[in-house]
């Protein structure tokens, strides 16, 4: 006879699987006790129960997220079996669905991933995400693994490169979602770099007021640069601003006395990038109006000037306004100032100038206006020379009124000698020490006179006796002729007689007298050599002898009687 049992309790059963709403659990198959085991039943710890035929056994319409123990009941044909010991836990769940793709944030070397976690009611929520991005960061890391927020800075790209980011959303359940679809491309990138300092060049134009400003793109840090802003400044501050997509802009409309100075910064989707630093200054000048025909006249000062006098003009266009005149259609122009009339000098006087002007400002000067009328300077006349200088028996004049003031001009010489050449010598006749005077007078066409005169005396005549050469006249002494030196006498021939003074030891007058006898004391009486010239030597046929050594001598003229010498015989 065979006893039969029931089961013995199974070991606790094995969880196998987990998925959604179902857990598939094993065990072993227990001692029957003699009968066999027709089936098993599984036993949730809240109660719900599933038939199962064979040791392994599929248990669904479970909740998910929901922890569940199992045990197991044995059954055969005397009964059921114990319950086995209770599963390990097991919580049914289901992956998340497969997420949208990320959107993305460029950054400076990053991109900013954004996602969306779905709720969930029938299955656990989702815990976090993976991220993969593509292609390869410079460090080779592609995932970043359990992120949570919804948000992260993927730090550690490379400006300019696009990348994409697929996210993997995480719950509880043992297998994480799909991979979502890449998200679209992004770049990253930081603002452009700050350019080099432009470049500003004056466009030559006669109204001025135009730079041309270049400069060269920077570097874009990763994405295109789509527009520059361009800074106009003067004296330091910012007077427009340019928006352009090129990297040439002429800035116009601008003031010619203004020095202006530009930087440049570039944008690009990451926002403006620094400013350059400053062009060097320039000046957008452009070339002066060319002022109307001067006017010129002659002023209270008429020698060597001329007031030149003209409209002033109302664009200089440049800095530094001045006017500069030249005379004649050349010669270095003289400068003007800022002024609208100016004197002119130095001039020629009786030469005609006529005076053109032009404008300037730092840079260029206007063309040359038309020719003024002409004007001719004049001064007062010249003052002549005239120079009088005293001879023997006479005064010579020398004059000389050869100057010219720029008018014609009459000479007129009048007083001891008269004549109307422009230079000359004459003398007048003059006794000894008598002062003969001179004018010379230059008279202009305006009538305006000036006179210069001078003076002098008639030179004294000198004249010397000394004894030379021996006479037959004396029988009883050594006799010899006299010999009259003279100077001063004037040109010319002249009557001197030899005179003497007390010869009363010999027998003669004790007074002045002729040595011929009957010894006369007047010019009349008197016995008369010739001599020529206003100086010289010569022997008369006059004698004495040397008994007379001592008496005092002198030559007698028709003006005067001239002593001081004494006869001497050796």
């Amino acid at each position: 006879m065979t006893v039969l049992g029931r089961p013995e309790a199974p070991r606790a059963p094995r969880v196998e699987e987990v998925r959604s709403e179902t857990v598939v659990l094993s065990w072993d198959q227990p001692n029957n006790n003699g009968a066999d085991i027709t089936g098993y039943t599984l036993r949730t710890n809240t109660g719900q129960e599933h038939a199962c035929a064979t040791t392994t056994c599929t248990f669904d319409g479970l909740k998910n997220n929901v922890k569940y123990t199992f045990t197991v009941v044995a059954t055969n044909e005397v009964g059921d079996s114990e319950p086995s010991p209770r599963s390990r836990e097991a919580r049914p769940d289901e992956k998340p669905d497969k997420p949208e793709p990320p959107t993305l944030d460029f950054d400076d070397s990053a991109l900013i991933v954004s996602w969306t976690n779905r709720s969930y009611t029938d299955r656990s929520p989702i815990e976090c995400v993976n991220l993969e991005i593509s292609p390869a960061p410079t460090d080779g890391v592609t995932q970043k693994t359990c992120q949570t927020g919804g948000r992260i800075t993927w730090t550690g790209l490379e400006n300019g490169t696009a990348y994409t980011v697929s996210v993997q959303a995480k719950n509880k359940a043992p297998d994480p979602s799909d991979w979502s679809d890449p998200s679209a491309p992004e770049v990253p990138a930081a603002p452009p770099a700050a350019p080099a300092a432009p470049t500003a060049t004056r466009v030559n134009t006669a109204a001025g007021g135009q730079i041309t400003v270049d400069w060269t793109a920077p570097a874009n840090n990763g994405d295109a640069i789509d527009k520059y802003w361009l800074g106009v400044y003067t004296n330091g501050e910012l007077v427009k601003a340019i928006d352009t997509t090129a990297t040439e802009q002429t800035v116009q409309d601008l003031s010619t006395g203004s020095s202006y100075t530009f930087r440049v910064r570039a944008t690009n989707k990451a926002g403006h990038g620094p400013a350059s630093p400053f062009s060097q200054p320039v000046v957008p000048h452009g070339t002066p109006v060319t002022p109307g025909t001067p006017r010129a006249a002659l002023g209270s000062t008429t020698s060597g000037q001329a007031d030149v006098s003209w409209n002033r003009i109302t664009e200089f266009r440049g800095t530094g306004p001045r006017y500069e005149v030249r005379a004649n259609g050349g010669g270095t122009p003289q400068n003007a100032g800022n002024n609208a009339s100016y004197t002119y000098k130095p001039l020629t006087n009786g030469t005609s100038y006529t005076f053109q002007v032009r404008a300037c400002n730092a840079y260029v000067c206007s063309d040359w206006s038309g020719p003024s009328n002409a004007v001719v300077p004049y001064g007062p006349p010249p003052p002549p020379t005239i120079n009088a200088t005293g001879g023997g028996g006479q005064v010579t004049f020398t004059w000389n009124a050869q100057g010219t003031n720029g008018l014609d001009t009459t000479v007129s010489v009048t007083g001891s000698v008269r004549s109307t050449a422009r230079s000359g010598t004459a003398s007048a006749d003059a006794k000894p020490g008598q002062v003969r005077e001179a004018c010379v007078t230059v008279t202009d066409e305006k009538g305006t006179s000036v006179k210069r005169c001078d003076s002098a005396a008639a030179l004294t005549p000198t004249f010397s006796v000394r004894s030379s050469g021996v006479s037959a006249g004396c029988a009883n002494e050594r006799c010899e002729y006299w010999t009259i030196s003279w100077d001063n006498l004037g040109a010319g021939s002249h009557q001197v007689a030899c005179w003497a003074g007390d010869t009363s030891n010999n027998g003669g007058p004790s007074y002045w007298h002729d040595i011929h006898e009957p010894h006369p004391t007047t010019w009349q009486g008197s016995t008369k050599y010739t001599i020529s010239g206003n100086e010289g030597s010569q022997r008369m046929s006059c004698f004495m002898g040397r008994s007379y050594n001592g008496t005092a001598v002198g030559v007698k003229t028709s003006d005067d009687l001239y002593t001081g010498s004494t006869w001497n015989i050796r």
